[in-house]
């Protein structure tokens, strides 16, 4: 039974992890999502949860109010599909510009194309993590296995893959770079397998918190999607 929820008082990151990790006190409960838009809490559950009974979860923290609910919800496959859409245009556009640029500048060659792509994302990354950076640190600690345990890594991580985006885009010390990008990006892919796994509903702080999107399979693949270009480039640095 899929439930959704109006909540005044999510307003930042911080708010989502807070919420996030209240609701977690539900049994049994799962796809578990909590975002700045309506509807702020959506989740399965085995029966409709009164209104009284969220706002007495959520009781300690006085500035989240529960106004409304919707009775269960069936979703029509088109109205999934555009609420997909709209989670991740800012994506589909940051990819979209970025391979444009990389495939302008990389005059046909291969391995600029993947140096230049590599480089865009982590540059871009880095600039939308700063815009909101304790919300990021906030939202990358909660599934990030490094940061969870040291905070100071969550701390300087935009700016490691700035540098790392610099490094891509003048093509220099090939083999420190890749290297570096396949450690990082490894321990961060080992964390978001894990929150996906056990459907921890977090939200994801790939872009910071500016945008709001949740750590799914999708995280999964673009994730992976540059830990395979960083070890093709690593491979080929070593030959």
């Amino acid at each position: 039974m899929k439930l959704q929820y109006n909540v005044e008082g999510i307003t930042c990151g911080g708010c989502i992890s807070t919420v996030t990790d209240k609701l977690k006190n539900l049994k049994n409960i799962e796809q578990l999502k909590v975002q700045r838009e309506f509807p702020q809490i959506s989740f399965e559950y085995e029966r409709p949860v009164d209104i009284m009974e969220l706002q007495k979860i959520l009781g300690n923290f006085g500035k989240y109010q529960v106004l409304n609910s919707n009775a269960p919800l069936i979703f029509e496959s088109e109205s999934e599909l555009n609420s997909k859409i709209e989670t991740y245009k800012p994506v589909l556009i940051i990819v979209l510009f970025v391979s444009i640029f990389s495939v302008i500048s990389a005059n046909g060659d291969f391995i600029d194309l993947i140096n230049n792509l590599l480089s865009g994302f982590f540059v871009v990354f880095s600039f939308f993590k700063l815009v909101d950076f304790e919300g990021f640190t906030t939202s990358f600690t909660n599934y990030d296995i490094i940061a969870r345990k040291f905070k100071f890594y969550a701390i300087i991580y935009p700016f490691i893959e700035f540098f790392l985006g610099v490094l891509y885009f003048l093509n220099i010390y090939p083999s420190f770079t890749n290297f570096g990008t396949v450690i990082i990006i490894g321990i961060g892919l080992i964390g978001i397998v894990q929150s996906v796994v056990y459907n921890r509903g977090l939200p994801c702080a790939c872009l910071g918190n500016v945008f709001n999107l949740p750590v799914n399979k999708f995280t999964i693949l673009v994730y992976s999607c540059i830990l395979m270009m960083s070890s093709f480039l690593l491979i080929q640095s070593l030959i």
